[in-house]
């Protein structure tokens, strides 16, 4: 895992939400190797050869470039994204676990029963997991069970520098891909 990408307090509510039994190892930069590594290589090689325009383009390279276990993919929109960092930051607290010194997160039931969450600073199999109350005061573990995510509002609007540059590249595209940055410039026209 990508340190900067995955140690922070919104995945660790997101492992708390799942309630999963879970570690999660940040490893040092340059050492990491996770079997999904050899996965994503070969995607990106087939995308290095590939054209694509548009996010379904994306999605058939994925889902061709295995034949004997294709891997499938799952079209997304705007309503399937949550605001977990408006609840995270409502109900969770962790200053004192110092989370990027973190090198290890394990998100139990048990712990988060108590409000809490284990942590440890090395990869040294013998450091004890450190026992950490993330819970605010008030707040338990039956809430967390119940708790409804709400949508994330979309208030990202494209730059107005970078939609002219989108608004120009379109006449150079496919005529099969214009339509979708065609709506993508409607969408976000501020002028």
């Amino acid at each position: 895992m990508i340190i900067g990408q995955n140690k922070n307090e919104m995945v660790l509510f997101v492992m708390m939400l799942l309630v999963a039994r879970a570690i999660c190892k940040m490893f040092e930069h340059g050492r990491s190797y996770l079997p999904c590594d050899q996965d994503f290589s070969v995607i990106e090689k087939r995308k290095v050869v590939t054209k694509t325009y548009l996010p379904s383009d994306i999605s058939k390279v994925i889902e061709e470039v295995r034949h004997d276990r294709p891997f499938k993919t799952i079209d997304i929109d705007k309503t399937d994204f949550r605001n977990v960092q408006v609840l995270s930051k409502k109900y969770f607290n962790t200053t004192n676990m110092q989370i990027s010194k973190c090198v290890q997160i394990r998100v139990t039931r048990d712990t988060l029963q108590k409000g809490q969450v284990q942590t440890k600073n090395t990869h040294n199999a013998m450091e004890q997991w450190a026992d950490m109350t993330v819970f605010k005061k008030g707040f338990t573990f039956d809430l967390l069970k119940k708790m409804d995510l709400p949508e994330l509002a979309s208030t990202h609007q494209i730059c107005k520098e970078k939609l002219n540059d989108l608004r120009n590249m379109i006449k150079y595209l496919p005529i099969g891909a214009r339509a979708y940055y065609e709506e993508l410039c409607k969408v976000n026209h501020d002028d």
